[in-house]
């Protein structure tokens, strides 16, 4: 309904995502199915080029384990998500990356061609705009990013990939891992030759996490938010129905 014209990838990490996203009639064509059967992150340009693309896929060990945030099985897909966004990256293509839980009432794209016009690599959800937890002062949402294509964001996403993947690393989830890698390079952005990228935070009037906007907001602020994300709600029938109670889900039941 916005017609924002944009390429659309969709990646499917297991069997329940793929053969929904290949049959749902509420996508057009202008799509890219990507699916990585061995789990192991490898994609190839191929694959991004073409229209859908499949092999064997990974069957989930419940379709609720796919929603539930506290089991490995999440944990595993989500921390597939800077090596699925690094690889787009070095493809040479800018990247905007939204939650399957978002819906987008308005356009984005002027508020985050702002930020590209003001010097960001970053335009970011901000999860808290103030916070003790790191130096840099605020903690983001990865739920939603813009990402330009350039040396330092495909640096940094190395890097929050590591994290990611890092046993040792005090994050729970990719969120956590990219704030600690942020942090990591901003203490180090006086130094020689620091690759730190410039982040700038999205509005949360226009770009609120899920608590503020399904619990905080009145239907006035409501009307002027640019997304809905329902990263604060848990369980996939349980952001359904937050979405439908809002008048924003227009799908089959």
């Amino acid at each position: 309904k916005l017609d924002l014209k944009l390429d659309l990838v969709l990646f499917a990490e297991d069997s329940v995502a793929y053969k929904r996203l290949l049959n749902s009639p509420f996508l057009n064509k202008n799509y890219t199915i990507v699916v990585d059967a061995t789990n192991s992150g490898s994609l190839t340009k191929a694959k991004l080029q073409s229209s859908t693309t499949a092999t064997s896929l990974t069957e989930p060990a419940s379709e609720a384990e796919i929603f539930d945030a506290n089991t490995v099985r999440y944990k595993e897909l989500i921390s597939n998500r800077p090596t699925r966004l690094l690889q787009v990256l070095c493809s040479g293509r800018n990247v905007l990356y939204v939650d399957t839980d978002t819906v987008l009432k308005k356009s984005p794209l002027p508020e985050i061609n702002k930020h590209y016009m003001n010097g960001a690599d970053f335009s970011i959800a901000i999860e808290h705009s103030t916070t003790p937890d790191y130096a840099h002062g605020f903690a983001v949402c990865t739920g939603f990013i813009a990402i330009k294509a350039n040396p330092k964001t495909i640096n940094f996403l190395s890097e929050w990939e590591r994290k990611c993947r890092n046993e040792d690393n005090a994050a729970e989830n990719d969120q956590g891992a990219f704030n600690i890698a942020y942090e990591a390079m901003w203490s180090k952005r006086k130094e020689p030759g620091s690759v730190l990228p410039r982040v700038e935070g999205l509005r949360s009037k226009l770009f609120p996490n899920g608590f503020q906007y399904f619990n905080l907001y009145n239907e006035q602020q409501r009307d002027k938010v640019i997304l809905a994300h329902a990263n604060w709600i848990v369980g996939g029938e349980n952001k359904k129905q937050n979405f439908m109670e809002h008048g924003l889900w227009e799908l089959e039941s």
